[in-house]
């Protein structure tokens, strides 16, 4: 049942993301460490 719930806020974030990408954070870089330093 949440399963629905969860895509829907994937596709409300991705797209926010497409409208403002510079004002929307990014996540999945905040908690990648850059190549090179792992």
């Amino acid at each position: 049942m949440n399963q629905n719930e969860n895509q829907n806020q994937k596709d409300s974030a991705k797209l926010s993301e497409e409208l403002h990408p510079a004002a929307t954070p990014q996540p999945a870089a905040a908690t990648t460490p850059p190549a090179g330093t792992g």
